[in-house]
């Protein structure tokens, strides 16, 4: 499923997700959780977040929050 989401947070490092991100719905019970999709991460995200992993979708506008 989309996640309507604009924007990501990981370690410290905001970013923009224009192209939005994939994630699936679980129900246990009465309850449901949506959980993103992630992937192993590119050279880039790992640098600008120091992350081994990332949503998918595409990334950009890296902005460092201290």
């Amino acid at each position: 499923m989309d996640i309507a989401v604009d924007s990501g947070y990981e370690k410290k490092t905001r970013f923009d997700l224009p192209a939005g991100t994939k994630g699936i719905k679980v129900r246990k019970g009465q309850a449901e959780k949506v959980y993103m999709i992630n992937r192993e991460a590119d050279e880039n995200y790992k640098k600008q977040t120091g992350h081994n992993r990332e949503p998918l979708g595409e990334k950009k506008n890296y902005k460092k929050i201290i």
